[in-house]
């Protein structure tokens, strides 16, 4: 029996993922975008596209890693075959500017993935305690609202236990 015929040549399958990575922060302004500059390089090495990239800056990690308290955060829309994922998630462990990378399967459409490197960063998580003193006097005033709703004041029950006490 003869081996059967390959009828056409199988198209790569292309799919939309998010890149999120930190750039050490001690480096000048120039090696941190020499370092996004090299990862676009390593993406398109591997065949893929980079859609679109958000420099969020300089934030304070919620914990030190590798002995820094901060870093620089960048996303990364890009378009890339499946199997290239594992290499460019090795050369992002080989690049020694990059302590921290994540690469998410994106589901959306391309319009929407490009949406994804273009929002804005989030506020920063670090507050003054000015802020979270604001923060415990709403939570005291909810506790206090939801003690009043508590006790209904067309409650007569209550009001006759009081009179009888007196």
């Amino acid at each position: 029996m003869a081996a059967p015929k390959a009828i056409g040549r199988r198209r790569a399958l292309v799919r939309n993922y998010e890149l999120a990575y930190i750039v050490r922060a001690d480096l000048a302004e120039d090696a941190i975008q020499a370092s996004v500059n090299s990862v676009t390089t390593l993406i398109e090495e591997q065949g893929g596209e980079v859609v679109r990239t958000a420099l969020w800056g300089k934030r304070h990690l919620a914990y030190p890693i590798e002995k820094m308290r901060e870093g620089y955060y960048a996303i990364s829309a890009v378009r890339l075959e499946p199997g290239k994922v594992t290499e460019v998630d090795r050369g992002l462990k080989l690049n020694s500017n990059i302590f921290r990378h994540m690469i998410i399967l994106h589901d959306a459409s391309e319009a929407a993935l490009g949406a994804v490197a273009s929002s804005p960063p989030p506020d920063d998580l670090d507050s003054s305690d000015g802020d979270r003193e604001g923060r415990r006097f709403n939570r005291d005033a909810d506790q206090e609202d939801q003690a009043d709703a508590d006790s209904d004041p067309l409650d007569f029950d209550d009001q006759a236990t009081q009179f009888e006490e007196e």
